[in-house]
């Protein structure tokens, strides 16, 4: 499980999609999703609180309130599965395992839209990370980039790219603050 981390990839799936309101405010500590009470990790939140602030502060219950509000379970799982989470990123590595990101009810969204209750790989989270630093491209990572023998170049790696969100998208990604906190 990776845990909050996720929460830049849900935030910029709403930034995405268009929806994402930084500056409208809801009530931080807990919310209830169907009979499951979410907490924010002091348990009591900050009040009344804009999202922005909210992913400063790394709110659950902002997050889990963004899936309810401004994108759907069916788009989180989209941009997770755009962003490289679910799948091997083909890294010249052995035994790369693809991850988990499947979730279907309501709290087990919540809980996917703040890293909790899939599996991912360190290695996939910096292949998304590569989608913010390359407005937004996302570079297929490798470990080697050439192979020499007695100078002369016997092997070279192209740099592969797929556009996968906006310029700016990830120009807002700043903006917001999203990736300041990295």
């Amino acid at each position: 499980e990776p845990g909050s981390v996720m929460k830049i990839f849900t935030y910029m799936c709403a930034i995405e999609k268009g929806t994402y309101k930084g500056d409208e405010k809801y009530e931080s500590g807990y919310i209830d999703v169907e009979g499951t009470k979410i907490y924010d990790w002091n348990r009591t939140g900050w009040g009344k609180i804009t999202y922005d602030y909210g992913f400063e502060m790394s709110s659950n219950v902002g997050v889990t309130n963004m899936v309810q509000k401004f994108i759907t379970k069916e788009e989180l799982k989209e941009c997770l599965t755009k962003y490289g989470f679910g799948s091997k990123t083909d890294i010249e590595l052995s035994r790369e395992l693809s991850g988990n990101i499947t979730f279907n009810y309501p709290v087990e969204v919540a809980a996917a839209s703040y890293g909790q209750g899939i599996f991912t790989t360190p290695i996939q989270h910096l292949q998304a990370l590569s989608i913010i630093a390359n407005d937004g491209y996302m570079l297929s990572p490798h470990i080697v980039t050439k192979i020499l023998d007695n100078g002369e170049v016997t092997y070279e790696r192209q740099i592969e790219k797929v556009k996968v969100v906006s310029k700016e998208t990830t120009d807002k990604a700043f903006e917001y603050k999203i990736v300041d906190v990295l």
